[in-house]
Parts: structure tokens; sequence; C-alpha cells
């Protein structure tokens, strides 16, 4: 056959929406692309196609048997035509989410996010009209976080982001005087899910566990990296750095705000937290070498209420030892590897 960019694959192949090809040749097929593997035609739609839709699929058997310069042989039709549609998908009950942070049953009364992490890529709704924050009288909880239609994933639709909106957590802003706070300290909660809610091959959730906590009250410190303990490992070892602070850190900020340097270089780890985020753990590629490295840390890595070690989140004042806004270089924490 001839090469697979010469080939008019929309004159061959198409692919319609309903139970029959339109008689209308200037009625769109459904959009995807084209490739030719082996002796196989592959058409991959531009769309996941949602269960229980109907499709007609056409393929023009002497348009093709032309394009190779060969005669349709004896019995073959001038075309084939196949109605068809996806099944319905059976609900993934109890695999759908694989964690929730932050993982603690006691949270800060201004917390600020909570991750909810899919155990394969979810579909293009709107999450927040599938997740709920429930009080303790069962009701919902009217826009607890920043709506954004689409959701703040990442790039596969695996985690979501739940931001609580930021003018109820702050004090003394339009929305926390009119509103009021999300969380009140001392009562509890659950972020539950729509069991109807569906990933990205159109499979609902199911009944998922949801996430219970209790709110104790506001945390208003700052981070004080200078109070982490570091365990380094015996040179020569693949044995983790661990360091342990005594409160919860922001999950995903933690794994990616925290770094090791030896000899101006960054050195390759895989960061996984531990004890309710109150613990990480540094793992290397290869083994350690004997010398002096530093702790690295991002200024802008925050605790679960987006204080940092320069800021609070929530201050009715700013002043010289509250450099929000301002250029801050990386804490740098040494420690010797022996």
């Amino acid at each position: 056959m001839a090469a697979s960019k010469e080939i008019p694959f929309k004159k061959l192949f198409r692919v319609y929406v309903g139970d029959q090809i339109p008689n209308d040749p200037t009625m769109p097929s459904v959009a995807g692309k084209y490739e030719i593997a082996g002796s196989t035609m592959i058409f991959n739609p531009r769309f996941d196609p949602p269960p229980g839709v109907t499709y007609t699929m056409v393929f023009e058997v002497s348009e093709a048997y032309s394009l190779i310069a060969q005669s349709r042989p004896n019995g073959l039709p001038n075309s084939v035509q196949e109605t068809f549609q996806f099944p319905t998908l059976q609900p993934i009950y109890g695999k759908a989410i694989g964690a929730i942070y932050p993982l603690a049953d006691v949270l800060p009364a201004n917390l600020l996010r909570m991750y909810v992490y899919f155990n394969q890529p979810m579909g293009l709704t709107n999450p927040h009209d599938h997740v709920w924050l429930i009080n303790e009288a069962g009701e919902r909880i009217n826009t607890p976080f920043v709506e954004i239609t689409e959701g703040l994933w990442n790039a596969n639709r695996t985690r979501l982001t739940l931001f609580f909106h930021p003018g109820r957590v702050k004090r003394g802003v339009g929305p926390n005087l009119t509103m009021g706070a999300v969380l009140e300290p001392g009562n509890s909660y659950q972020l539950s899910f729509d069991p109807e809610w569906k990933d990205a091959l159109g499979r609902a959730i199911g009944e998922t566990s949801p996430k219970s906590f209790r709110v104790s009250e506001a945390d208003r410190n700052r981070i004080n990296p200078q109070n982490w303990t570091i365990q380094a490992p015996m040179s020569g070892s693949i044995e983790p750095i661990q360091i342990n602070w005594s409160k919860p850190l922001d999950y995903a900020l933690a794994k990616r705000m925290i770094s090791v340097i030896h000899e101006n270089q960054d050195v390759p780890v895989i960061a996984e937290l531990f004890d309710h985020e109150r613990q990480l753990q540094l793992i290397p590629s290869s083994e350690w070498s004997a010398g002096k490295y530093f702790l690295e840390i991002d200024p802008r890595l925050e605790d679960l209420a987006g204080n940092t070690a320069f800021h609070l989140f929530d201050t009715a004042t700013s002043s010289m030892e509250d450099p929000k806004g301002r250029d801050v270089a990386p804490m740098r924490i040494p420690f010797e590897i022996e």
C-alpha cells in the first residue's frame, strides 16, 4: 500500500454518530487520527466515545483496491459498514481513589488545600459537581472550594487539588465576613464523592469511603526548618536521608520543593512522605558519596495552612519580617555524609 501520508483516509474509512451512513456526503464524520499498522488501518477518535452511543463505520472496499492499483476480487462488496455501541462500563467500586491528603484525621481550621489522587485518569466533567464537603448535620457546605470549571488537575488528570476559598480562610476579608469560614474548630466534616462521577473511560467510580476529619484551631505559625532533624545515611549506602519536622507540610509541595545539593550540583533523589506528612525520606538513585551536603528548601514551601518559613498566609499586618511578595533565596541547611 502507498505510504501512509498519501492515503486519503477519510475517503476510505469513516465513522459516524447514529445507526446509518448519512445520505448527505457533506455531513461530518467523527474527528480523529488514522494510522497504518502492518495490514491494518486504525482510527483513533479525538475524544473517548461515551458508552451507549450508537456509531456506524463504513469502509470503501472498491476505493481501497483502486488505491493500490488492483482489481477488486469477485464477490467483494463495494463497501462494508457496521453499526456498533461501546458497552456500558461497570462501576469501579472501591478502586477509584488511591489516597487523599492530608492524611491526618485532625486538620487546622485554616486548611488551604486537599489533594485527591485517583488510580486512573478522570473524565472531563466539572469536579465540583461531584465532590462534596459535608458537615456534622449531614449538609453539603456551599462553595467551600475555589470552583474552576475544569478543575485543578495534574497533566494526566489523576490528582485533583481542592483549594479552600482563600477569602473564607483569611480573617477580616469580604467572603469571610459575609459567608463565614468553611471549617470551624471542634467540628467534624467529611469529604465525599458522587458515586456516579465517571473516569476517562466512562466508568462510574461507585461508592467510595469518605475522608473524615475533625478540625482544630487555626495554625498561624511559620515553618521553621532550623528545627528540623536530619538523619544522614552512611556513604556507600543507598539508604534515604530522613528529615522530620513537628507539623504536617503540604504534601505536593514538600515532594518537589526540598532537594539535596552536593558540590553545587542537584543530587537525583525520589521524595516520599510518611508519618502524616511529618517525615520526608529522600531516596538516592545511586550510592551516597562521603562529603558535605545541603538540604535546599524552596521559600514557597507551605504547611497545611499556607504558611511558609517567611510569611503567614493569614496575617493582619506586613513587616520586614514578613517578606511576602519579595524575592527570597532558597534556604540551605548543611549536613554531612561520612
